[in-house]
């Protein structure tokens, strides 16, 4: 049997994803870093190459530059054509993946739940995450398009898939983007910090993976649902604050601090293996909204450059009431259906040079519904801007590396 049909054994198809890159799958004691993360660590511990693969990146931006120089991955441009029409999402980026994760005959199918590193998708999707988040750009991962076998032709082999369809974008009634500020020509140059990747933990490179594709989510709905898209920019930030809480302040001192009178039976009545066990098993659920905005105060950025009038200008130094404001709108968002307000859904105007930071006006009615304009406090495109750089900041603060 050829290597490359040993890597096929390896690797897990499903759709327009790859499930498992190389042949291991950790137990429940034993859980890695998402399928980017394991295969870097594999090719750094000098695992040899088992092949080649390429995938399409879409996107609707004309993306710029190259990046080869990510271990065993590079970001190809797939330099479209202008003279083309272009549609709404095209092949933008081609990723080239070398394979250097494990054996097949290393597959272990555990018997147990495990979900400690799943996200939904495969290692295209973590990179179109991943790519989203360092670029302030729409990426959508695309499919297998090339293989290069070990022994088989060194030009490679093409694929083609008849499940993959390309990505659909909808937009809404109006022109106008919700999210102007989204780059419109990103440069892959910016995303140089995917090389410190492999020096997050395991655990560290899931959570970052999973708040990059909830992030990804967010820009995907903003202009036909924004509704949702505040919903996905809250989740990313909320995945990032519970793994950053949990790093910071162990279990049993949450509980303590968030319910204390618990805490105090607990001690009274229990031996303390039991506390602690408790603790492990309750703390992720208590204090979610301060964990939510000491986040965001952790790693907030400065105000963005070009800002419009005094009037517009969203009230930095308030973020901890805007914070509560907007996770207070998420609780009732998930659990009694009252959607984010239309006037924080709206799209901004270019006023002087700046885009409008918070709704206009004393007041709005709308669809049945009035807001005082304390309780609209931003736009989407201005919480987009605090959870990208937020999170770019958290990133950066893991490794140590400013990129």
């Amino acid at each position: 049997m050829s290597c490359w049909l040993r890597l096929q054994e390896g690797l897990v198809v499903s759709g327009s994803e790859v499930s498992m890159v190389g042949g291991r799958t950790k137990h429940q004691n034993d859980t890695g870093g998402p399928f980017v993360y394991e295969n870097w660590k594999a090719a750094l511990a000098g695992s040899p190459s088992r092949g080649v693969l390429e995938f399409c990146l879409f996107s609707e931006a004309p993306i710029i530059s190259e990046l080869k120089d990510l271990g065993p991955y590079q970001l190809l441009n797939a330099l479209p054509l202008v003279s083309l029409p272009v549609a709404d999402f095209a092949p933008a980026i081609v990723l080239r993946v070398e394979v250097h994760s494990g054996e097949p005959s290393e597959v272990k199918v555990p018997r147990k739940t495990n979900t400690e590193r799943y996200h939904g998708g495969g290692l295209p999707s973590e990179f179109a995450g991943l790519l989203s988040l360092c670029l302030a750009a729409r990426i959508e991962p695309g499919y297998l398009s090339r293989t290069f076998e070990p022994d088989g032709d060194p030009l490679g082999r093409p694929r083609a898939h008849h499940w993959h369809a390309r990505p659909m974008l909808l937009r809404a009634s109006s022109e106008a983007p919700v999210l102007p500020t989204l780059s419109e020509r990103p440069s892959l140059a910016h995303a140089q910090r995917l090389g410190t990747i492999p020096m997050l933990a395991p655990a560290a490179a899931v959570a970052l993976v999973r708040a990059a594709k909830l992030y990804q989510r967010g820009l995907w709905t903003s202009d036909a649902h924004p509704e949702y898209a505040w919903l996905m920019l809250v989740s990313a930030v909320e995945t990032a604050a519970q793994y950053w809480r949990c790093e910071k302040e162990p279990p049993l001192d949450r509980m303590r601090a968030s319910k204390p009178e618990l805490a105090a039976f607990l001690q009274a009545e229990c031996s303390p293996d039991v506390v602690v066990r408790v603790a492990e098993l309750v703390a992720d659920y208590m204090g979610a909204t301060k964990t939510f905005v000491d986040f965001v105060l952790e790693f907030v950025p400065p105000p963005p450059r070009q800002r419009p009038p005094q009037a517009l200008r969203l009230e930095w130094k308030a973020m901890p009431t805007h914070m509560r404001k907007v996770y207070h709108y998420r609780s009732r968002a998930l659990h009694n259906g009252t959607p984010f307000p239309l006037p924080m859904c709206r799209p901004p105007r270019l006023i002087e040079g700046g885009w409008q930071e918070k709704p206009l006006g004393l007041a709005q009615v709308a669809l049945g519904a009035t807001w005082e304009q304390a309780d609209t406090p931003m736009l989407l495109h201005v919480f987009e801007y605090l959870v990208r750089h937020a999170l770019l900041r958290w990133w950066e603060a893991m490794t140590g590396d400013d990129v």
